[in-house]
């Protein structure tokens, strides 16, 4: 499905996939590859992600420079990953509609279809105490999240899905899940 993992073609084939199934969108959404210990690659700030190229891509360093300003508005939630685990080789932040529609709903995501029960058992959804300000301060709260917690993955209510890893299929694949799950799981609730 991906191949030539690691360059910046595989990075566009992944975020054009993550378009096509709605999980980012126009000015939406971000994905980035580490590329050693202090720099990464990052979608930049005015990237179309329906047909992403090499340019609509920014090295940076993971310190905050000028650089940023070109970058996406998510590039400091991404540097405070990068800066706090050597686990994170990608991230992502999404939006997938299914996984927002359930943290409106649920403190936990509980999945009722199998491959879900199986992928991930349950997620919890991190609620922002005052979200006002959440996008503001969102690299000091994810970071305090997976400091805190034993875990790649935050739904964060209302907002999308930060995930990070060292496999950019296994990152993929989990996201699809669940959004499948969470689509699963709205429908079966309406039929109850």
């Amino acid at each position: 499905m991906f191949r030539n993992q690691g360059t910046i073609e595989h990075l566009c084939q992944i975020i054009r996939f993550f378009f096509d199934k709605d999980f980012v969108g126009l000015y939406k959404g971000s994905v980035s590859m580490r590329l050693d210990f202090s720099r990464f690659m990052i979608n930049k700030r005015d990237a179309i992600f329906a047909n992403p190229e090499a340019d609509d891509f920014i090295q940076l360093y993971t310190h905050e420079d000028n650089r940023y300003t070109e970058a996406s508005r998510d590039a400091k939630i991404h540097s405070s990953i990068y800066n706090l685990t050597e686990d994170a080789k990608y991230i992502a932040i999404l939006h997938p509609i299914y996984a927002v529609v359930q943290s409106l709903e649920n403190e936990l995501i509980k999945p009722v279809d199998p491959i879900g029960q199986h992928a991930f058992g349950q997620l919890p959804v991190y609620n922002p105490s005052q979200f006002d300000d959440f996008y503001e301060n969102a690299d000091i709260y994810i970071k305090r999240y997976f400091a805190e917690n034993d875990q790649q993955c935050l739904l964060v209510k209302g907002y999308g899905l930060c995930i990070y890893g060292r496999d950019i299929i296994k990152l993929v694949r989990f996201v699809e899940i669940f959004e499948f799950s969470c689509k699963v799981l709205m429908l079966h609730q309406k039929t109850k």
